[in-house]
C-alpha cells in the first residue's frame, strides 16, 4: 500500500508541474474569418475578423490592395480595386486584432500574412475595401453605406450603369419610402437631406464612386421601389463641399434595424458585435507554437522519465526488502528448526 501511494504521489506531482507550463500558454482562435460591414453589400465595407469568440477591426496601418486582396478572395468578390482608411464606412469602439498587416502577393487569406498583435490606432483608423463585384449592379439597386446597421445610411443608387451617392435634395419622405423597399424594407423612419454625423460617408474617395448618381427623384407615395420612381442622373462631383450634400435615410421593417439598443456596436451578418467580447483575447501565434512544439515536450517527458526511474527505484527497494524479509523469517525458520534438532 506504501508504494502504490508513493508511486501515485510521485505521478500527481509531475502532471501537476506539467499542467502548471501548459497553463503558462495561452492557446485561443488561430484563424480569422473576415466580414464586412458598413457598405450596405457584402463586397464593400469595413474588414470584421471573426475567429470563434473573439473578433475585431483592422488598423488601416500599411494597409494596401495587396493585403485588401486576401479579404476579397476569402469572400470570393474578385480582387481588391480599393482600399478604404480613416473608418470612411463608420467609427465604432471595437477593439483592433490586427495592426501593421504584411502580405505578400502569394498570401492565400488574411491568416497567411504578418502583423502586430499590439496596436496604436484610434477608433477613426480601421481598414475597409472596395472588392471589383461590387462595382456590378442593376439599375435602381440601392446600398446603404456607413451605418452601425444594414437598414441605414447614406444612399448609393446603381444607376445609368454605374454606383453613385444620391444628392440630398432628391430626398423626401416618399423617395426616402421608395429606397428603404428597394433595399428590403418597408418603409422610412427618418431620412436626411445632407450628410448626417450619424453615419459615415463611405467610399467617396474612391474614384469610381465620385459622382452623385441620382440627382433629382420624384416617387408617389405607394411606390414599391426606385423602379416606380422617376430619376434625373447628376453629373456633380465630390469635393470638399459637395460632400456634405450626401442623402441618408433609416430604414424599419428588417433584420438589425435596432438603432437605440447597440450604440457602440455593428450588425453583421445576423449576429450583433459589440466592445464585449472583442479584440485583446489571445490568440494562438507561432511563439506559442514553438513553446507547445518544442519546449513542453522534453520538459513532460522528462518529468515522465524521473517519474519512471522513481517507480522503478521504489520497485527496487521494495524487492530488497521483500527478499531481506524472505531471508530473515528463512533464517529465523532454520534456527528454529535446528533448535528442535538439538532437543
Amino acid at each position: 500500500v506504501a508504494f502504490i501511494l508513493s508511486t501515485m504521489k510521485t505521478a500527481l506531482f509531475s502532471l501537476t508541474v506539467t499542467l502548471a507550463l501548459l497553463s503558462t500558454v495561452q492557446v485561443g482562435e488561430a484563424y480569422y474569418i473576415p466580414k464586412l460591414y458598413g457598405g450596405g453589400d457584402t463586397c464593400q465595407g469595413q474588414v470584421l475578423l471573426v475567429a470563434g469568440s473573439e473578433y475585431g477591426n483592422i488598423c488601416d496601418d500599411d494597409w494596401d490592395l495587396t493585403d485588401a486582396d486576401t479579404i476579397c478572395s476569402a469572400l470570393s468578390a474578385g480582387s481588391a480595386v480599393a482600399t478604404t482608411t480613416q473608418s470612411r464606412f463608420g467609427v465604432n469602439s471595437i477593439d483592433y486584432v490586427m495592426d501593421d498587416v504584411s502580405c505578400s502577393y502569394s498570401a492565400s487569406s488574411i491568416n497567411s500574412c504578418s502583423w502586430d498583435r499590439t496596436d496604436n490606432c484610434g477608433s477613426s483608423e480601421i481598414a475597409g475595401v472596395i472588392c471589383s463585384s461590387c462595382l456590378s449592379g442593376s439599375n435602381y439597386q440601392v446600398r446603404l453605406v456607413g451605418g452601425d446597421t444594414p437598414c441605414e445610411g447614406h444612399v448609393m443608387v446603381y444607376y445609368n450603369g454605374g454606383w453613385g451617392y444620391m444628392y440630398g435634395s432628391a430626398m423626401s419622405s416618399s423617395v426616402a419610402d421608395a429606397v428603404c423597399r428597394s433595399a428590403g424594407y418597408s418603409s422610412a423612419s427618418t431620412y436626411y437631406t445632407s450628410k448626417t454625423s450619424s453615419f459615415a460617408a463611405g467610399p467617396t474617395t474612391y474614384s469610381g464612386y465620385q459622382r452623385f448618381s441620382v440627382g433629382s427623384a420624384s416617387c408617389s407615395s405607394t411606390a414599391s421601389s426606385l423602379s416606380e420612381c422617376t430619376l434625373t442622373s447628376s453629373s456633380t462631383y465630390f469635393s470638399s463641399s459637395s460632400e456634405s450634400r450626401l442623402a441618408g435615410v433609416k430604414c424599419s421593417g428588417g433584420s438589425g434595424c435596432f438603432y437605440n439598443s447597440y450604440s457602440s456596436g455593428i450588425y453583421v451578418s445576423g449576429s450583433w458585435y459589440t466592445t464585449s467580447g472583442s479584440g485583446n483575447n489571445y490568440y494562438y501565434d507561432d511563439d506559442d507554437a514553438i513553446v507547445v512544439a518544442y519546449i513542453l515536450p522534453p520538459i513532460f517527458g522528462f518529468f515522465i522519465f524521473v517519474s519512471i526511474i522513481s517507480i522503478a527505484v521504489r520497485r527496487r527497494r521494495l524487492m530488497m526488502w521483500r527478499a531481506a524479509q524472505t531471508g530473515a523469517a528463512t533464517g529465523v525458520a532454520m534456527r528454529s528448526m535446528g533448535a528442535t534438532t538439538s532437543v
